[in-house]
């Protein structure tokens, strides 16, 4: 009976000093999470979305923080932002005064009243491609701006242009999958297919692997080679809502779930998905950026 009562003792004086002591608390907390985070998500980013503006989170030891972009303008709560290879974001900000903004690390590049979506940051950093609607209609079109002299190369109807390098630009219209060499301004259609705007397609970081949602809710993801998207892998049944994020090692489906924001890991190729893990935040996470 004693060893009993000693030791429900020592449970409680365990507890008492994890809810008193925050330090303490604050370490087995971190500690915990350490053991249960995927060390394949240690560097990811995502933005979320409340109350109509958006808001990108990094990593910051156990925790996810709130990255500040800039002082003024806020990222609308349907936006797409991304990074280069050394760590610069390319994002859209919305001012109060109805303006959105093109930015490169909280700088002003480009600012006009049409609503944008997406942008991209070429390798070299002298080109940005984003998604606006298309002025006096609800279509929307894909956009190469060129930051040293400001013009402006309309690709098509279209949306999400992402670069594959300095000259070459892929993106999605109503016929498929996209290709703009910017130099000589050729266009190639390397996929007739059907792509859900909503689910904004995703690009892998080393330019190598595409994914995107169909019209019938498949999960479709292709290996770029050169002009041509090849090894076809097709994912039925993803949860309706579902955001997408890719890597270089891995595609990642977001889905809302009552607990917050799950994530799994669908294998580049053919394979089971797999939970990996569940982002607890009341947040709506539109964005994963591996």
């Amino acid at each position: 009976m004693v060893p009993l009562v000693l030791g429900i003792l020592v449970i409680a004086l365990i507890a008492g000093a994890l809810f008193f002591y925050p330090p303490l608390r604050n370490s087995v907390h971190e500690g915990w999470s350490s053991l249960f985070y995927p060390k394949e998500l240690a560097t990811v980013r995502f933005i979320a979305s409340s109350n109509g503006t958006g808001a990108l989170y990094v990593r910051a030891g156990s925790e996810f923080v709130p990255h500040t972009i800039t002082d003024e303008g806020a990222l609308p709560s349907e936006t797409f932002a991304s990074f280069t290879d050394d760590g610069t974001l390319a994002s859209i900000l919305l001012f109060p005064d109805g303006f959105t903004v093109l930015a490169i690390d909280g700088a002003q590049v480009h600012a006009s009243v049409s609503e944008k979506t997406t942008v991209d940051l070429s390798p070299n950093k002298q080109l940005l491609a984003f998604t606006e609607k298309t002025p006096g209609s609800a279509e929307s079109r894909a956009v190469v701006l060129n930051r040293g002299n400001k013009n402006q190369t309309v690709l098509g109807t279209g949306f999400s242009p992402f670069f594959i390098d300095d000259t070459r630009v892929l993106w999605f219209s109503s016929e498929g999958i996209m290709l703009t060499e910017l130099p000589s301004g050729v266009v190639t259609i390397l996929e007739k297919a059907s792509v859900k705007v909503t689910s904004f397609p995703v690009l892998s970081p080393d330019g190598t692997r595409v994914a995107w949602m169909d019209s019938t809710g498949m999960l479709q993801l292709r290996r770029l080679e050169g002009t041509v998207l090849v090894s076809a892998v097709t994912y039925p049944d993803v949860p309706d809502g579902a955001r997408l994020g890719l890597g270089n090692v891995g595609l990642y489906v977001l889905s809302p779930v009552d607990a917050g924001t799950e994530v799994r890991r669908y294998p580049l190729e053919q394979g089971e998905p797999k939970r990996i893990y569940t982002f607890e935040t009341e947040w709506n996470i539109l964005q994963l950026i591996p």
